[in-house]
């Protein structure tokens, strides 16, 4: 297996969490919906590698991402394993403007337990269902 390590954002709004519906030639989960976020480069932390990925990916510069868990991955389909770090944070109203995928739209958690999503995005979303908490503390 490959290292790859990856930070993923749960970006919250009113109880409500940003997710993206990636492209049909994406190389991984292919059209599928899933947390915006990818791999990490050589010499990045995680921290800084979701700071370059979201603002590629929606034109946001984050402000004060938490670090809020992280779990063990291994994608078989592309030979990877390592780390996904999970971020939160408060959406503040700045303009987001998708520069990659089909569409982004924001859910109720528990509504987006019922879309195509990789395993490893549903595991991280039936956290927030389960704990019943504020998806940001």
């Amino acid at each position: 297996m490959k290292p790859r390590d990856v930070a993923v954002l749960i970006l919250e709004k009113d109880r409500m969490i940003l997710l993206q519906k990636r492209s049909k030639t994406e190389k991984r989960f292919p059209d599928s919906w899933g947390l915006f976020g990818g791999g990490l480069k050589e010499g990045e932390t995680p921290e800084q590698a979701l700071q370059r990925e979201i603002k590629e990916e929606v034109g946001l510069e984050l402000k004060d991402p938490m670090l809020s868990a992280s779990y063990p991955y291994e994608l078989k389909e592309s030979n990877e394993a390592g780390t996904v770090y999970v971020f939160k944070e408060f959406y503040r109203g700045s303009s987001l403007a998708l520069h990659e995928g089909q569409e982004m739209r924001w859910f109720d958690p528990a509504e987006a337990l019922k879309l195509d999503l990789h395993p490893i995005y549903k595991t991280i979303i039936e956290e927030i269902v389960q704990n019943r908490a504020p998806v940001v503390s």
